[in-house]
């Protein structure tokens, strides 16, 4: 008999294996985090605002269709981006 933990919702899971279910503001989450990344300097304020009013599941949600929509890993941009303890909680994110 194989029981497994389902940790995370259905959403996430539905993402993680090619089947997702995006809305509006997944898209629109997207978008303002490719422009606070995009040039010279990153707009840390975007980025607080942009994924700091997001449950887990729309920050999994994000994080993939950001790789979908930009070919980029979320969490390794926002590495790049981002440092000192303000880049280390923007991966967590």
């Amino acid at each position: 008999m194989n029981k497994s933990i389902n940790l995370y919702p259905d959403e996430v899971h539905k993402a993680s294996l090619g089947a997702p279910e995006y809305y509006p503001e997944i898209d629109d989450a997207c978008e303002e985090i490719n422009k606070a990344t995009k040039g010279l300097g990153t707009d840390e304020d975007a980025l607080i605002a942009t994924l700091g009013s997001k449950n887990i599941v729309e920050r999994c949600l994000i994080a993939y269709r950001y790789q979908e929509k930009y070919g980029k890993e979320l969490n390794k941009l926002m590495k790049k981006e981002n440092s000192g303890d303000f880049g280390f909680l923007a991966q967590l994110l």
